[in-house]
This record gives structure tokens, C-alpha cells and sequence, in this order.
């Protein structure tokens, strides 16, 4: 229960922020990950599963990030669920 709580509690932060905000947040999430995905890789170059892991959370907040960034946003379901 405590870890639903904390997600809603993000999700509502995260819907208060403007785009612009929601963008930058984003951004810094994406950048992060890549941090985390190269100390994975130093770790163990092999371990392909936890590259493409990796490489899918990324490529899921570009998207999102474009969305946010869109006039017309398609995204109909949040990011995190």
C-alpha cells in the first residue's frame, strides 16, 4: 500500500507542474537513467536483458517527453502505470 500511496503522490505532484516543468522533469529522469544504465554496463557488459531494460525506460520518457512538449498530446495513459 505505501508504494501505490508514494505513486500517487508523485502523480499528482507531476500533474501540477506546467509543460514546460513536466518537460525539464522528464529530461533530468532520462539523463539519469542513462547515468544508472552505463553502471549497469560497467558491471556486466553481458547482461543484455538489463541493457534493454534500460534502454526502454529511455526510450519511453523521450516519448512521453515529446508528448508533453505536443499541442495535440495522444498519450492517454500515464507514464508510470
Amino acid at each position: 500500500m505505501q508504494y501505490e500511496t508514494a505513486v500517487n503522490e508523485l502523480a499528482n505532484a507531476f500533474s501540477g507542474l506546467t509543460r514546460i516543468g513536466k518537460a525539464h522533469f522528464l529530461a533530468r529522469l532520462a539523463h539519469e537513467q542513462t547515468i544508472h544504465a552505463r553502471s549497469r554496463y560497467a558491471d556486466d557488459p553481458m547482461d543484455a536483458q538489463s541493457l534493454w531494460q534500460s534502454n526502454e525506460l529511455v526510450h519511453r520518457l523521450c516519448g512521453y517527453t515529446m508528448q508533453v512538449l505536443s499541442q495535440n498530446p495522444i498519450r492517454t495513459r500515464p507514464l508510470w502505470r
